[in-house]
């Protein structure tokens, strides 16, 4: 992270210590966990999914490290974390379909979790479903800061409620402007109804798919059959 990095050359505090750490190399299993490469020929199996939660883990696992903690208990334990409601939390899972929940809705965040997910399952179809919640994201100016955000997905859907609009007293968005603002993806669709969400969502091929739902709301209240 460059702007990390120029904020802590930049910071002459004393009372501060900085502790790099990397992003480990890993690889995806058959039964959906990623087995986590570490130095020493250690390594960790994790039901964890996505770049940013490997990158996480690596971090607390360095901190604990520093802290004097003994590394090969915190891989014991670590091991069976499941990880944090709505940070890539798995809401179904069963016979090769995959249904994970997101609280991502910045376009860095959206971008990496989309990849970090196929990078999970490169053999399974991904279907993103973003919802724009925020006032950033419903914000017509902001919107073409999402270019390409979703360009890791096989399909992408994107979800945003008119009501919501009205509510924060924003401009309403014309589909096609949100679309476009995307970039250049050959799938992507862009809904404004709850029901037809739901719809779209439900009524997919469930044979070795991985579908992604993206928010800091309720897409809606949409009722899921999961």
């Amino acid at each position: 992270d460059a702007v990390l990095g120029l904020i802590i050359r930049r910071c002459n505090r004393t009372d501060l210590k900085f502790i790099p750490y990397h992003t480990p190399p890993c690889s995806p299993n058959s039964d959906g966990t990623m087995t986590i490469e570490f130095e020493g020929n250690r390594s960790v199996t994790t039901s964890l999914v996505g770049t940013h939660n490997i990158q996480n883990l690596a971090g607390a696992r360095t901190l604990a490290q520093t802290m004097g903690l003994e590394i090969a208990a915190f891989d014991r334990i670590i091991a069976s974390f499941v990880g944090a409601a709505r940070r890539l939390e798995t809401v179904h899972d069963e016979n090769g379909f995959k249904v994970f929940r997101d609280f991502a809705h910045a376009p860095s965040k959206v971008k990496a979790t989309v990849n970090g997910v196929k990078a999970s399952y490169p053999s399974h179809a991904l279907t993103a479903v973003l919802e724009l919640h925020t006032f950033s994201s419903l914000n017509m100016d902001f919107l073409p800061s999402y270019a390409n955000a979703m360009d890791g997905a096989d399909e992408a859907v994107i979800y945003f409620d008119p009501a919501v609009l009205e509510h924060k007293r924003l401009p309403q968005l014309d589909p096609q402007f949100v679309r476009k603002s995307f970039g250049a993806h050959p799938n992507i669709r862009v809904i404004t109804d709850a029901s037809s969400l739901q719809k779209q969502v439900q009524t997919l091929d469930t044979n070795n798919r991985v579908v992604l739902l993206m928010s800091s709301g309720w897409f809606g209240n949409a009722k899921w059959s999961w």
